[in-house]
């Protein structure tokens, strides 16, 4: 068996063209649904691809970059994959906590995706072993825990494929389950796949830094290395202990390591966590750096990890990062630039409008205009009343796939609320098309129908809003989990 480690998880879609002999069901471990609707131009890009090269070319750097000539990231690769013939049926092996969490709030994003049709999110079902089936932008989906595997139907040539931030709770930041427990059930499925592959996440926020060696520890166990794999089992085992309080046990255990494994970056970096002595703590953070740059302080993960897994934070800590990008990041680099977007988008999460739209401005002047920032910031201005002011970064939230939809909405309610309602149709009206399912619009353009006059269009809109409310609380009723062990 071979493990291919990434360090983000959208560099699989190359290796999985390169290795295109036929459509495949996916088997993916990940905390979060990587499938968003791209657009036809990013997908015409790939389908022009002829050699590896080329498609790994069309992978965004940095998920946090505007698309500009990018056909995919993180949020999206699983879409291009289906698009592409490279996956036909997704396996979604999703944590308790995210399995666990709100339904109605899930079905409401769903609601709000571009490109999901309401046939297809009204048509998913609880299955009587316990998982969830159904259909999702072309794609064919199952919504399982891990101890589901075994009972479904999987072809043997199926993938298996993992994210480390699978293991991770959010919010908490600790690992739920020892990764070899996992490992031990898709071992036993049947069939050999030949390849697994495996991502880290740690750059771009969604896995801690102490996590890194998760996707090592499992690598080792696929490929039967015993030595790494009981090495990596007690350094997971020594991180619990840290975090339960046994700092010096966990010390401890982790200098025994080091007497056997001087070059491993991450029993060093985990010694800096538990060690009591704070230049110990410091030596072995360098050290860890020096034997992987990985490891060394990076102000732009520290950002994204803010970001993307809701670290509890209060607005002094977020100034201090903000110190740290104008000191750590360089001047004029795009991680600088990316830096304050990030730190941007944090800002707009503390309602920080001022200091969101300096750091806007800041990465703008090194990586261009910031569509996703944007429409955080023209949200927001929206909100304080300003509404011309709102209108110039909303629109500039039109260019980009993520966030045209939520643009096209909010300019509605500007435009609406300037005693414009046919630019607040039109813009309703796009939106409605990108997102047929999301009910809040089908209502919205309801209300600016019957206000220009349009009464058979105003009562089409009520009567398709009223049926989708109907579905989405029967498929709400349809995939509450019955209170058995096991389900999900």
């Amino acid at each position: 068996m071979k493990a291919v480690i990434f360090e983000e998880h959208s560099s699989v879609l190359a290796l999985w063209w390169e290795r295109r002999s036929q459509t495949r069901t996916v088997v993916c471990l990940d905390a979060h649904l990587d499938l968003q609707h791209i657009s036809a131009g990013r997908i015409a890009r790939l389908e022009g691809c002829r050699s590896v090269e080329h498609v790994r070319a069309l992978e965004k750097p940095h998920f946090l970059l505007p698309d500009d000539r990018s056909s995919y990231s993180l949020e999206d690769f699983l879409y291009p994959a289906s698009r592409l013939g490279l996956v036909e049926r997704l396996i979604w092996v999703a944590p308790p906590h995210t399995r666990t969490a709100s339904l109605a709030h899930a079905i409401g994003q769903l609601q709000q995706m571009d490109g999901v049709r309401p046939e297809d999110l009204y048509g998913f079902k609880r299955t009587d072993g316990g998982w969830i089936e159904g259909r999702l932008l072309g794609l064919d989906m199952v919504v399982c825990d891990y101890r589901h595997l075994e009972h479904l139907a999987l072809p043997a040539d199926s993938l298996i494929d993992i994210d480390s931030d699978y293991f991770i709770t959010v919010p908490g930041d600790n690992a739920w389950v020892d990764p070899r427990e996992v490992f031990d059930v898709l071992h036993r499925l049947p069939g050999a796949p030949g390849l697994v592959t495996l991502s880290r996440s740690v750059d771009s926020g969604f896995t801690p830094l102490r996590f890194r060696f998760i996707a090592d520890y499992l690598a080792a166990l696929w490929e039967d290395r015993r030595d790494e794999q009981e090495h990596y089992a007690r350094l997971f085992e020594y991180e619990t202990r840290w975090r339960a309080g046994g700092r010096r046990a966990a010390a401890s255990g982790l200098r025994r390591e080091l007497e056997h494994h001087q070059g491993c970056a991450a029993t060093w970096y985990l010694l800096g966590l538990a060690g009591a002595d704070a230049a110990e703590a410091a030596r072995c953070r360098r050290r860890a750096g020096e034997l992987s740059g990985a490891y060394r302080q990076n102000v732009l993960r520290s950002v994204c990890a803010l970001h993307n897994r809701s670290l509890p934070v209060d607005l002094s800590s977020v100034l201090g990062l903000e110190r740290r990008i104008a000191s750590e990041a360089g001047p004029d680099t795009t991680e600088q630039g990316l830096a304050w977007a990030a730190l941007g988008l944090v800002y707009c999460r503390f309602g920080e409008l001022p200091r969101a739209a300096d750091c806007y401005r800041r990465a703008s002047a090194v990586i261009g205009e910031h569509p996703e920032l944007a429409l955080e910031i023209g949200k927001l201005l929206a909100g304080s009343g300003r509404l011309e002011a709102a209108e110039v970064y909303l629109r500039v939230a039109l260019q980009e796939d993520k966030s045209r939809t939520g643009a096209h909405f909010f300019l509605s309610e500007i435009q609406s609320a300037k005693g414009l309602p046919d630019a607040a149709r039109d813009h309703l009206a796009c939106a409605s098309d990108a997102a047929p399912a999301w009910n809040e619009l089908i209502d919205r353009l309801a209300q600016v129908h019957a206000r220009l006059g349009d009464q058979v269009e105003a009562q089409a809109c009520r009567v398709r809003c009223d049926v989708q409310r109907l579905q989405a609380e029967q498929l709400l009723r349809q995939l509450e989990p019955d209170p058995a062990p096991g389900t999900i």
